[in-house]
């Protein structure tokens, strides 16, 4: 994949509900402090809604309409619906457009692939990326008790040079993907997930040169802190890199590192120049995204 620009990330999310009174089985009570999870968002719009709410954003932000959108989501039953929304609030009744779903909460990755491929292929100069999310009734909680899932929707415009736009702007040097759908016994579950980050980051490096002592950050889904501080080990990064996104605020959506990079860029958590390492992760894949920013 050559590389690819990130810009004019915006996101939405639904109102703020506790955590504590969420009546639903918990294989961990993530309402301890220790975790950092305190509440989760809840949204009355249709997911298709939530979707074209970001996207509506990242065009005011961009300035300069795409020519293809990547719809990305696990919970939408009426893509085809949700695609014509976005498309009339962006005024873009003939775009190119495709969905994607597959990875769950690592759909990041492939996405930025796939809009990386369909940009170097020169048949396109700016492809929107737009992932929502909307829980179902009673399934808030990840059954591997990692976190709870929130309702709400990112978009980010994705270009192959730099677009000059106001707001922080990531370059993405490479996304690194690997699969494996062989079933574990619960116990070892967080286990697997360790092996194949390990092989993950193993790949990276063959692909890239780049070593853990090369990234200043890196960056989860808002999984539960241990959970968290655990995969950055079992990557063999050290503790001081781990950087949270709005755990207790926002608990977890697949959108999750393009809101965190959004947030943290602002804050200037993540300077200028930073290497940013993105893990988003599936219940069968892992992938990293090698990033830069270039400016805030």
């Amino acid at each position: 994949m050559n590389p690819v620009h990130l810009s004019a990330i915006e996101y939405v999310h639904g109102k703020r509900e506790k955590l504590s009174a969420l009546d639903e089985e918990m294989p961990v009570d993530l309402s301890l402090p220790t975790h950092g999870l305190a509440h989760y968002r809840v949204s009355e719009q249709q997911i298709g809604e939530l979707a074209a709410m970001a996207a509506e954003r990242c065009l005011a932000a961009a300035g300069e309409a795409p020519d293809l959108l990547i719809y990305v989501s696990e919970d939408d039953s009426q893509i085809p619906a949700s695609l014509a929304k976005i498309a009339d609030r962006l005024g873009l009744p003939t775009v190119a457009h495709l969905s994607m779903s597959g990875h769950d909460c690592g759909n990041l990755g492939p996405a930025l692939r796939t809009a990386g491929d369909a940009l170097g292929s020169g048949r396109h100069e700016r492809a929107m990326l737009i992932l929502s999310d909307r829980a179902l009734p009673g399934r808030r909680v990840m059954k591997n008790g990692m976190s709870v899932f929130s309702d709400g929707a990112a978009a980010c415009l994705v270009t192959r040079e730099d677009p000059g736009t106001a707001g922080p702007r990531f370059v993405v040097e490479s996304v690194t993907t690997r699969a494996d759908f062989r079933t574990v016994p619960p116990e070892r579950a967080m286990l697997a997930k360790a092996e194949l980050a390990t092989a993950c980051v193993a790949e990276l490096r063959a692909g890239t040169g780049h070593r853990p002592k090369d990234f200043q950050h890196v960056v989860f889904g808002n999984y539960r802190i241990s959970a968290q501080r655990f995969l950055t080990a079992a990557m063999g990064f050290p503790a001081r890199s781990l950087l949270l996104g709005e755990i207790a605020d926002l608990g977890h959506c697949s959108s999750d590192l393009l809101v965190t990079l959004r947030q943290r860029a602002d804050d200037g958590s993540i300077g200028a120049g930073s290497r940013v390492l993105g893990a988003a992760i599936g219940p069968y894949s892992w992938s990293l995204l090698s990033m830069e920013l270039r400016h805030g």
